[in-house]
Formats: C-alpha cells, sequence, structure tokens
C-alpha cells in the first residue's frame, strides 16, 4: 500500500477518510483549483468593500503544492502576532494573491505523512447560530468576520503501509532465495540470546535462597575495626619537635 492509498481508521466515513494535504485561501470560488474542494459556499467578507474570501482543502497526495504533506493543525491569530515555528500564515490568496484578511492570520501546519501522529481529515465553516453546534470531534477556532473555522483531527495508525514499513520503527527487507525462514530467524535470535546469558557471571531467575548461598561464598578481606580512640592514638602526629626546630631556625 502506498502513501496515495493510505486510509486512517476502520469505520471513518467514507468522504471523510482522506487526509487534509493542504489549504487555500480564493478570492472567487470559480477560481477553486480542480485539485481542491471548497469548504463551504459561506464567504468571508473581508475590507471596506466587503471583498469576499473563501476557503478550499486539497486531499490529494502527494499535496498540489507541498509533497508528501499532510495538515496537522489550523490556528487563526491576530495579524500582529508572530507566526509560530512549523507553521505557515496563508496571508495571500492563492487566485489573484491580495491579502486574505484584514486583522486575523489563518495559519496551516504541514507535517510529513510518515511522520504525522495525528491528521486533519474535514474542515468546516460555521456562520450564525452553527457557530455553537460544533459537530463532534471538530475543534473550533477563533472566528474570522463572524465565521468560524472547524476542523477534524484524528489519529494515524500505527501500521501505515505493507512491504518496506512493517511497523512503526521496524523496518524489513524483501526476502531472497538464500534469505532464512522466518523460523529459521526466530531460532537464531533465541540461541544468541541464550548465548549472551550463558556467558552473564549470574544466573537468571535464582531463588532468594541460592542468591543467598552464593552471597555466603564471597571472601572479603580481613580488616580491622578501631574505636575513635584507637584512630586517634594511631594516626595522631607529635608537631612538639616540628615546632622546636621551626624556633631555632
Amino acid at each position: 500500500m502506498s502513501l496515495d492509498e493510505w486510509t486512517l481508521l476502520d469505520g471513518m466515513e467514507e468522504n471523510n477518510s482522506n487526509a487534509v494535504t493542504e489549504v487555500i485561501v480564493v478570492a472567487k470560488k470559480e477560481n477553486v483549483p480542480s485539485d481542491y474542494m471548497l469548504v463551504s459556499e459561506t464567504s468571508f467578507s473581508e475590507g471596506m468593500f466587503s471583498s469576499k474570501r473563501y476557503l478550499a482543502f486539497s486531499k490529494k497526495v502527494p499535496a498540489p503544492k507541498k509533497g508528501r504533506v499532510g495538515v496537522t493543525d489550523l490556528l487563526v491569530v491576530s495579524d500582529k502576532d508572530t507566526v509560530p515555528l512549523g507553521y505557515e500564515a496563508l496571508n495571500q490568496t492563492f487566485d489573484d494573491n491580495t491579502k486574505s484578511f484584514t486583522s486575523k492570520q489563518l495559519l496551516v501546519k504541514y507535517t510529513p505523512l510518515d511522520q504525522a501522529p495525528c491528521i486533519i481529515v474535514e474542515i468546516r465553516v460555521l456562520s450564525g447560530s452553527q457557530k455553537e453546534q460544533v459537530p463532534a470531534g471538530f475543534k473550533r477556532l477563533p472566528e474570522i468576520n463572524g465565521l468560524s473555522i472547524c476542523h477534524k483531527l484524528v489519529p494515524l495508525p500505527k501500521k501505515r503501509a505493507q512491504g518496506s514499513l512493517v511497523a512503526q520503527g521496524s523496518f524489513s527487507q524483501p526476502p531472497t532465495e538464500n534469505s532464512p525462514s522466518t523460523e529459521q530467524q526466530q531460532q537464531q535470535a533465541q540461541n544468541t540470546v541464550r548465548s549472551v546469558i550463558d556467558g552473564l557471571g549470574v544466573k537468571v531467575n535464582e531463588t532468594p535462597a541460592v542468591m543467598q548461598e552464593r552471597i555466603a561464598m564471597v571472601t572479603l578481606p580481613d580488616t580491622e575495626i578501631l574505636t575513635i580512640d584507637a584512630i586517634n592514638a594511631k594516626f595522631n602526629f607529635d608537631w612538639t619537635e616540628l615546632q622546636q626546630i621551626a624556633g631555632q631556625s
């Protein structure tokens, strides 16, 4: 299974099963490219002449402009805020390169598909009374000109592809004619572990009684136990002679 054929989770709706791979803002809905889907017929009114703005996204892999990435987060911040590391501001419209929004910034975070723990699979725009009716599983962002953007984030499966990537963090090579079978590989691994254990100076899973016997067999060197008085008497140094010599010099 290639990245282009990924599905996210069993039981999800078919029309929501693909990752959102790119987001754009357009000034005219008829200018939405064929590789993108219009989020909503409802437009964001922008500027003193009430210019319209529409949101669109793509689920194509690789994404039309970004490659093999997925959208893992969306943020709405003030136009005076600094764009956080890892995010991209959609400050220009896709079709005519005009400013997207006057006082807000729509930020998108793109993550390589093979590194993303979660992915956005659906985006919606809510207006009027709908703003208080956020669909289940969706997160609502701060408003832009009276409209709210919502997105649905789901986890990616740990096992993503067949063949080279067999499990998260585990890779395998294609078998050759002389390659050992799975049973032979398991036996080789067991033999390796057994040889390592045999070479250790301790035994695995010893009982407390056996361990106590082994400890009793250890011979410790003879040591002399001294009291404080004995230590002072043994190691005390008489400085009188040195002081007399120093006084004569």
